[in-house]
């Protein structure tokens, strides 16, 4: 199914109102008021970028910490949902407990996500918007 400039990818069902949308120029909700929503995959074309997530588990999350591996599950398929795609998950050492690199077609999408999944109480998260070295040239290279 095509739409002007949204193809539908993937169709998925989410119970939490809100969470289906992913911007208004990539997607259309076509969910009648009521209804579950239904998320679209943001379509291959249409340019993401990378954002690293910074995580600390809070003190539920390391309470229930043995139900990590089914919520990062869970993340990976909300995520996806989304529009978003999570690239890598890794426990680290040190000041964090956890990175994330994901690719997201905006920063309201991350910004969405990372609401839903901080409102579940198991992590705090810090997310930094990454530049690729192309586009790192690219900016230095339209300083004045």
């Amino acid at each position: 199914m095509r739409g002007a400039s949204v193809l539908l990818a993937q169709a998925a069902t989410l119970t939490a109102a809100g969470l289906a949308i992913v911007g208004k120029s990539l997607l259309e909700d076509r969910t009648t008021p009521g209804e579950p929503r239904t998320a679209y995959v943001v379509p291959a074309g249409f340019d993401t970028a990378m954002y690293i997530t910074l995580l600390k588990f809070t003190e539920q999350g390391l309470k229930t910490i043995k139900e990590g591996p089914s919520r990062l599950e869970k993340a990976k398929q909300l995520a996806r949902s989304m529009g978003a795609e999570i690239k890598s998950f890794h426990l680290v050492q040190g000041r964090y407990d956890a990175v994330v690199f994901a690719d997201a077609p905006s920063d309201e999408v991350v910004a969405r996500f990372s609401l839903a999944i901080g409102s579940l109480g198991n992590i705090r998260t810090e997310t930094l918007r990454a530049f690729t070295e192309d586009e790192y040239r690219k900016i230095v290279s339209a300083l004045p």
